[in-house]
């Protein structure tokens, strides 16, 4: 599965599950806050462990600037350690 599509279906999993908390809220109560959490720190694991770049197998939600690491929901379409092309359309290869 390419980077793109599967984060296109994390993004589907956090907004199905959102949507299923709100319509939990008036049976759980509040077991629905801690069910929740454990909802998107779940799914947040997953894409954080699963999608790599296939060089140098850095998640792809990860942004190293200036040897600081960030982590943002937001993935990078160009991966910031060795500049592999994560999403959209790979570049052409010069045919020598």
């Amino acid at each position: 599965m390419r980077i793109g599509t599967a984060v296109v279906v994390l993004y589907a999993l956090f907004l199905s599950g959102a949507v299923g908390i709100l319509f939990l809220v008036p049976l759980l109560g509040e077991g629905t806050v801690l069910l929740a959490l454990v909802l998107f720190g779940l799914i947040w694991l997953i894409g954080n462990n699963f999608l790599r770049c296939p060089t140098c197998r850095k998640s792809v939600f990860d942004r190293e600037i200036l040897r600081f690491r960030f982590t943002l929901p937001i993935p990078e379409t160009v991966c910031s350690r060795c500049g592999t092309q994560l999403i959209g359309e790979s570049q052409p290869r010069d045919s020598d």
